[in-house]
């Protein structure tokens, strides 16, 4: 016989019912993260009055948008118009002001421009929140305000061969402080921590590579205090100090200023727009413009700094295929009795792709990926799905004897050794930086962006197979292939 289990009371709360609405500027203009591309507009909502402190412009908010609870922002505050049929605002997600009105005047001309949606900007401006951050930075964000702009001057610094690019930026920066908040914005985390080791911890970083914690905190503490150096990556473009002064954009034709989801926008843009709106002034700094910039100085809207400098160039072709022509060798040996030489490659990895040696097909993955090799002494495996082969036979003549097509720089730095015996060979990429080396003769192996420092400068830079700096799938390969090589010349000794 079975037992009647005892009854559990289930307990309901129910949801509480605004009913007064607050005295002074009760409609709040907010733009709602629907998730929707259209629904891209403001939308008005009443605000109640035990959050009218609270509820200011800048703050984000919890909304019923359509049956279901969303996040907004509150980007103005009216008295304006009928409060009949309006929804109340649910919370008040944290009373600190994260969107100060530039920020809010930013990304309203950015969905001008990119025809995006406010939360498609919002998301990369604004870290996700820590209610612990929140507590206490609660009073410093409220004492803030915002100083007057003066005008605006915009121009592109031009680095010079032989000096230290993060040393003269640091320099820069440190001269700019006392005119007001300086915000630098760099491509690469690399270059940004070198920048922070120069300015030794006097700087605030907005980084990806920061705790969800730190990147929130750093970020109130930049748009609330002054006389202050704010370092950051692409998204720190939207941090607003109070009293900012100047923006500077290192390297602003590099592909990582350019956000890759929708709407596509970057940092180059959006910093010419901020210094019309507030009168900032801006500063580009780099080896070579992009074409936007080179237009806008050739128009006199931007001001090139720089001075003309000479450099003997040789140029070596390769008549059959190979890596390094005969003519070369005796100006490679020359270098390398008065210091290192510095071999700068195209490509990373030992093969980007292998060729049947018998019938000359490439060699393809079941899923129809290429097939590659990382190292000498590892497996060939498929670029896209990843999966090794440890016998690897043709699929047409079933030979099992392959080329290896496209040299990396693994393979570089086997057949330059070979031909240069006897001398230390260093090898710098994306997986294994090096960031200095002495002085002494060596040979010197890097892919873009990874070349080590040498006090004095290299004896020699050699560019190997340059037509392949320019045959990447990019509308500004050619483009970015001049700055390298602007770059690396910049690397040679005086």
């Amino acid at each position: 016989m079975s037992t009647a289990r005892p009854l559990r009371l289930k307990t309901e709360t129910a949801k509480r019912t605004e009913k007064v609405a607050a005295a002074q500027n009760p409609i709040a203009k907010v733009w709602v993260d629907n998730s929707i591309s259209h629904l891209d507009g403001l939308f008005d909502y009443l605000i109640p009055e035990r959050f009218d402190l609270d509820a200011k412009v800048g703050v984000r908010i919890s909304v019923d948008f359509a049956g279901r609870e969303v996040e907004a922002l509150i980007v103005s505050r009216s008295n304006e118009g009928t409060v009949a049929g309006l929804k109340f605002i649910t919370k008040v997600l944290s009373p600190n002001v994260v969107a100060p009105a530039g920020l809010i005047n930013l990304i309203a001309a950015g969905c001008a421009r990119w025809l995006a949606h406010p939360y498609d900007f919002l998301r990369s401006a604004i870290p996700p929140r820590v209610a612990g951050v929140d507590k206490e930075i609660l009073t410093v964000l409220a004492q803030m305000e915002e100083r007057g702009r003066g005008s605006a001057s915009k121009t592109f610094i031009h680095i010079q061969p032989h000096e230290d690019a993060m040393a003269k930026l640091a320099e820069f920066a440190l001269s700019k402080i006392k005119n007001g908040s300086v915000l630098i914005i760099a491509p690469e985390e690399r270059e940004l921590q070198l920048l922070s080791d120069h300015l030794q911890e006097k700087a605030i970083m907005i980084s990806a590579s920061l705790s969800r914690t730190d990147r929130y905190a750093n970020y109130l503490r930049s748009i609330s205090s002054t006389n202050q150096i704010t370092l950051g990556t692409r998204s720190a473009i939207f941090a607003f100090p109070p009293d900012l002064k100047t923006i500077v954009i290192f390297r602003e034709g590099a592909q990582s200023h350019y956000e890759p989801r929708s709407p596509g926008w970057n940092t180059r843009d959006l910093a010419l727009m901020r210094s019309a709106q507030s009168g900032v002034d801006l500063f580009f700094v780099g080896y070579s413009p992009s074409l936007e910039i080179g237009a806008l100085i050739e128009a006199g809207e931007v001001r090139l700094l720089g001075k003309s400098n000479r450099l003997k160039v040789s140029n070596f072709e390769a008549l059959n295929g190979e890596l390094l022509p005969s003519r070369i060798f005796p100006p490679i040996r020359k270098a390398l009795n008065s210091g290192p030489v510095l071999f700068l490659v195209p490509r990373k990895g030992y093969a980007s792709s292998l060729m049947c040696k018998k019938c000359r097909n490439l060699a393809v993955c079941d899923c129809g990926g290429k097939i590659s090799r990382r190292k000498a002494s590892t497996d060939p495996e498929c670029v896209l799905c990843g999966k090794f082969h440890s016998s690897l036979k043709c699929r047409w003549c079933k030979s099992d004897v392959m080329m290896a097509l496209g040299r990396g720089s693994e393979r570089h730095s086997e057949e330059i050794g070979r031909a240069f015996p006897n001398f230390p060979i260093y090898l710098s990429t994306a997986e294994s930086q090096i960031l200095n080396l002495p002085d002494t003769p060596a040979l010197v192996i890097a892919t873009a962006g990874m070349e080590p420092k040498i006090v004095g400068g290299y004896s020699a830079v050699v560019l190997t197979e340059g037509d392949s700096f320019f045959s990447y799938s990019d509308l500004r390969a050619q483009e970015r292939a001049r700055e390298t090589f602007f770059a690396a010349a910049a690397l040679v000794g005086e």
